[in-house]
């Protein structure tokens, strides 16, 4: 198995999608050609052709795509929109809901928590993968935080995957509202999902435990 779990891992938590948030400018391609690691954009020149997120790959992984199991990693996406935001350069986003199943089909690494935290770059590649790194992301075990068992402990927990997500993974689009949604409605495949969900854009519900 690519990812060292097995579906069965999958169904005991209750997964079922994973999300990958994006600029809304990405999507025409990723409907296309699926969701590909920046480090293959850098080789062939073409980072002026994307929206990407971050300056600078913190994890040291610019050749894996991040996502989030449960809910969108929210602090970083807010992080992203403020900063475009204050620069005044008006973006739109997106958050791309991926099957599950890329977590044993894929080459993944688990992150606890942030993939960029010193507490994660320390920790070889090798050790992220398998069920046991797997499961390291839901350590709440006493439901102190009262979550659902799919949602991870950390919410800025996250899935490395280091390859390409082709488009037959990608169930559905989420806009933040509907002038966005009637906006790119026209790239979205009739075999995908598009809607509107502007709560999936803010926090989990438990912030108040992670201010």
């Amino acid at each position: 198995m690519k990812g060292y779990i097995l579906e069965a891992d999958l169904d005991e938590k209750g997964i079922k999608h994973l999300f990958h948030f994006t600029q809304a400018r990405n999507l025409a391609s990723i409907l296309k050609k699926g969701i590909i690691p920046r480090k293959h954009f850098e080789e062939n020149n073409l980072l002026d052709d994307i929206g990407y997120n971050d300056q600078v790959r913190l994890d040291g992984h610019s050749d894996a795509s991040c996502f989030s199991i449960g809910w969108p990693n929210y602090k970083m996406f807010y992080t992203y929109r403020k900063e475009y935001e204050d620069f005044g350069d008006p973006v739109d986003w997106v958050v791309l809901k991926v099957s599950r199943d890329i977590l044993f089909k894929k080459r993944c690494a688990f992150c606890s928590e942030n993939a960029s935290k010193k507490s994660m770059t320390q920790i070889p590649l090798e050790d992220k993968r398998g069920v046991r790194a797997f499961d390291a992301m839901f350590y709440d075990s006493d439901k102190r935080l009262k979550l659902p068992s799919y949602i991870p402990t950390n919410p800025q927990a996250e899935v490395l995957v280091f390859e390409n997500i082709e488009t037959s993974y990608i169930n559905g689009v989420i806009f933040e509202n509907k002038s966005t949604y009637n906006k790119y409605r026209h790239l979205i495949p009739t075999n995908v999902h598009g809607i509107t969900n502007a709560k999936i854009f803010g926090p989990r519900p438990d912030f108040e435990n992670w201010r």
